[in-house]
């Protein structure tokens, strides 16, 4: 590709069901050039698919750059250099154009061999799958992500409800203040030369108690009354 005779085409270059192979080197002339472009058209109206049998870029001024279309205008669909790896690049219609660009006319320091061909539904499913694998990716970051905000929210309430109760139980344990010393003097304080005087009459004794008791009775302190047979005759008191 990086011969005079492979980039200077009027026409496009047609690709069926065959594969196309674009090598690093070939060409009808011998001498270089400068800026190669190659422009490709499917003959049955599919997308083209190129990809990468070997790639190995070492010079910076090399780049192949991929457009999506019949000419190399506007944004490439990739770029690949020095720091690239090979990838696989469809188009989104018929047309794909490459262009390979340096700035010393020396083949050294670049080799790539590439195959261009229609696409078929092996690579649809391929696209189907990384992009399936792209979704399945994202959500699982997404769930990932929220879990990790889950558990760092609990930890934070955990942590603020354990510092509110030690700081609550620590003013529970704290020691009464003392009294002042004014309200100290106030309370009035008993000295041994007082006497406390009770409030009510004291108890009497067991002897005091039996004799009150017997005398109530008309009977002699110790002596039970005098039993006889029948009671008294019933007497009214005088009117």
């Amino acid at each position: 590709m990086d011969k005079f005779g492979d980039c200077e085409r009027d026409d496009y270059i047609t690709v069926g069901e065959d594969v196309y192979r674009i090598l690093s080197e070939g060409g009808k002339f011998v001498f270089y050039s400068l800026n190669c472009q190659m422009t490709f058209k499917s003959l049955n109206d599919l997308r083209l698919c190129i990809s990468f049998r070997q790639l190995s870029i070492v010079r910076m001024d090399v780049n192949l750059r991929i457009f999506d279309g019949p000419g190399a205008t506007g944004k490439p669909m990739k770029v690949f250099d020095s720091s690239s790896e090979a990838e696989m690049v469809c188009s989104t219609d018929k047309y794909m154009t490459i262009q390979l660009s340096k700035k010393e006319l020396s083949k050294e320091g670049y080799t790539f061999d590439m195959e261009l061909r229609e696409r078929t539904n092996s690579d649809a499913f391929a696209d189907g799958i990384d992009a399936f694998m792209m979704s399945v990716g994202v959500i699982v970051g997404l769930i990932v992500g929220v879990i990790v905000l889950v558990v760092i929210i609990a930890g934070l309430l955990i942590y603020c409800c354990c510092k509110k109760k030690a700081r609550h139980q620590g003013r529970k344990y704290r020691h009464t203040p003392k009294p002042d010393s004014s309200e100290q003097s106030k309370v009035p304080a008993f000295t041994s030369n007082q006497s406390v005087e009770p409030s009510a009459p004291p108890f009497p004794s067991v002897h005091e108690f039996n004799a009150s008791f017997h005398g109530n009775q008309g009977c002699a302190v110790g002596q039970p009354p005098i039993y006889t047979e029948h009671p008294p005759p019933y007497s009214s008191p005088s009117v």
